[in-house]
C-alpha cells in the first residue's frame, strides 16, 4: 500500500482526504436538505427537462451551479445521500489543492498537514461546511486555480484560469479568486503563464456565456445574477446576518466570525511562516486571502455562516506553512506530534463536538433553528400521490426540495419567492402566470406565509384544504 500510495501521490491524497472529511461529518448523511441545494437541484431539474436557467427558473446563481447539479441530480434522483456524496469529492479534491500548494512551496510534509487541516475541518458546523451550497462546492475550483497556478507549466497556467472563471461563473462573489491566481501565475513565469492563464478563462467564460446567449437567457442571467448582486451588496436584504444581531456596532460586528480558533490559527500560521524568507510569498498571500475572505462578507450589507466558508482554504495553507517553520525547530517525531496536536486542537472543538451533539438529535432537527424542515418529505410525497407527473404545483416560500422530491414543476419561473418579494414587476409576472396557468395544488410548510399573488390565486379559483399536518398544509384544486 505504501508503494502504491508513493506511486500515485495524488489519488492516495485524494483517497484519504475524502476518508477524512466523511469520517468528520457523521451527522449530515441523514439530514434533509437545505432550501438552497433545492433550489439548485430543482433548476437542474428544469434543465434535465429542457428548460433554461434564469428564463423558466429564477435564480442568483451562475449557470455552472445548475451545470453542476444536473449529473448530480440525474444520478441521484431524490437521494439526500448522493448529494452529499458529490460534496464530499468536492472537499477531497480542495484539500487536495491545498496540499500541491503548500508542498509547492514548503515541501510534501507541510503539505500533507495543510491538506488534512482543510480535510478535517471541512465539515465545520459553525461555517454551514457540511451544507452542500456553492461555497462548499466552489472551494475546490478556487484552491485549484490557487495551486496550478504556482507550476508555471502551459497547461497547468491555463487549466489555472480555467479553474477561476469556473469557480467565478459558479457564484460571481468567488471572483475574488482571481487576484490570487493572477499573482501566482505573475511570479511563476511572468507576462506568458498569466496570459495563458487568461486564455483558459476566457475559453471556459466563452463555451459557459455561449450557451446561454443561444439559449436567451443572457439578460435574465443579467438582470438575476449580476444586477442582483450588486443590490444586495449595496442595499442589504431584509433577513440581515445570522451573525450580526442585537446591539452589535463597529468593531464588535467586524469581529463577529464563525469559529474564531480557525481564523486565528491561520493567520498565527501565517505570521510564523513569514518568519521565514522562503515562505514569506506564500504566508501573506494566505494571510490575505483569509483576510479577504472576512471582508467579503464583512464589507456586504448582509452575511451567513456559510459566506465565510472559503476562508477555510486560506486558514488551511496558514496552519501547513506555520508547521513547517515549527519543525525545523522540533526534529523527528516531536514534530509530528506538534502537528497531530494542532490539528486535534482545533478539530475538536470545531467539528468534532457539534457533529457529536447534532448526532444526537433525530436527522430531521439538525438544521440548526429550524427543526420543521423535514416536513419536505411527506408533504412532497402527499403531492406526487395526488397530482400527475405533469402537473404545476406552486410551493409557498423557500422550500424548493418539495419540486425535487415530488418531481413537480412550478407554473411559472418563480418557483422561489426572492425575487417576487424584492420587485414590482416580478410580482406582477408571478400573478399574471399563476392565474394564465392555475397550479394544480398548492403547498406550504410551517411557518411560511402565504403571499399576496397566491391569495389572489385561491380567490379566483377554487381550492380545497387537503393536508393539514404538524403546521403543513396543501390545497388541491377543487375544480379538478
Amino acid at each position: 500500500m505504501r508503494a502504491l500510495a508513493l506511486r500515485h501521490p495524488a489519488a492516495a491524497g485524494f483517497v484519504l482526504f475524502a476518508l477524512l472529511a466523511g469520517l468528520s461529518r457523521p451527522q449530515s448523511w441523514r439530514k434533509p436538505l437545505e432550501p438552497d441545494t433545492g433550489q439548485y437541484l430543482y433548476v437542474a431539474d428544469v434543465m434535465l427537462h429542457g428548460g433554461t436557467p434564469y428564463v423558466d427558473a429564477a435564480n442568483n446563481k451562475g449557470p455552472l451551479t445548475y451545470l453542476l447539479f444536473v449529473p448530480i441530480s440525474l444520478i441521484g434522483d431524490t437521494h439526500a445521500v448522493v448529494v452529499r456524496m458529490a460534496l464530499l469529492v468536492f472537499a477531497a479534491l480542495a484539500a487536495l489543492a491545498v496540499a500541491g500548494y503548500v508542498t509547492h512551496h514548503a515541501g510534501r510534509a507541510a503539505g500533507a498537514v495543510a491538506g488534512f487541516a482543510l480535510a478535517l475541518l471541512a465539515s465545520a458546523s459553525a461555517m454551514a461546511g457540511d451544507d452542500p451550497n456553492t461555497a462548499q462546492f466552489g472551494i475546490a475550483p478556487m484552491a485549484g486555480a490557487w495551486y496550478l497556478a504556482t507550476r508555471g507549466t502551459a497547461r497547468a497556467s491555463a487549466a489555472a484560469g480555467a479553474l477561476a472563471a469556473a469557480a467565478t461563473l459558479m457564484n460571481p462573489a468567488f471572483a475574488v479568486v482571481l487576484p490570487f491566481v493572477a499573482w501566482e501565475l505573475w511570479r511563476a513565469g511572468g507576462r506568458r503563464p498569466l496570459a495563458l492563464g487568461a486564455a483558459g478563462g476566457g475559453a471556459v467564460a466563452v463555451v459557459v456565456l455561449g450557451w446561454i446567449v443561444l439559449a436567451g437567457a443572457l439578460d435574465d442571467m443579467a438582470d438575476q445574477v449580476l444586477e442582483q448582486a450588486l443590490r444586495t451588496a449595496t442595499r442589504g436584504i431584509p433577513t440581515g446576518s445570522v451573525l450580526e444581531r442585537g446591539d452589535e456596532r463597529g468593531v464588535q460586528v467586524l469581529l463577529s466570525v464563525p469559529a474564531p480558533g480557525l481564523w486565528i490559527a491561520g493567520l498565527l500560521g501565517c505570521a510564523v511562516a513569514a518568519t521565514d524568507r522562503r515562505l514569506r510569498a506564500p504566508a501573506i498571500a494566505s494571510a490575505l486571502w483569509i483576510v479577504v475572505a472576512l471582508l467579503r462578507v464583512k464589507l456586504a450589507t448582509y452575511g451567513f455562516r456559510h459566506h465565510y466558508y472559503p476562508g477555510l482554504v486560506g486558514i488551511a495553507a496558514g496552519i501547513g506553512l506555520g508547521l513547517a517553520v515549527a519543525w525545523r525547530r522540533v526534529e523527528g517525531r516531536p514534530g509530528v506530534a506538534l502537528a497531530v496536536v494542532a490539528l486535534a486542537a482545533l478539530w475538536i472543538p470545531s467539528v468534532a463536538v457539534p457533529q457529536l451533539d447534532l448526532l444526537e438529535l433525530p436527522p430531521e432537527q439538525r438544521r440548526i433553528g429550524d427543526p420543521a424542515y423535514s416536513e419536505q418529505y411527506p408533504v412532497a410525497g402527499f403531492l406526487a400521490a395526488n397530482t400527475e407527473p405533469g402537473d404545476r404545483v406552486q410551493v409557498a416560500g423557500i422550500q424548493a426540495q418539495v419540486y425535487w422530491l415530488a418531481r413537480r414543476r412550478s407554473p411559472t419561473r418563480f418557483f422561489d419567492p426572492y425575487f417576487v418579494e424584492r420587485r414590482r414587476d416580478d410580482r406582477a409576472a408571478f400573478l399574471d402566470g399563476l392565474l394564465a396557468d392555475p397550479p394544480a395544488a398548492i403547498a406550504a410548510l410551517p411557518r411560511e406565509a402565504i403571499r399576496p399573488e397566491i391569495a389572489e390565486l385561491m380567490r379566483e379559483v377554487p381550492y380545497r384544504v387537503a393536508y393539514d399536518v404538524r403546521g403543513c398544509r396543501v390545497w388541491l384544486r377543487a375544480d379538478a
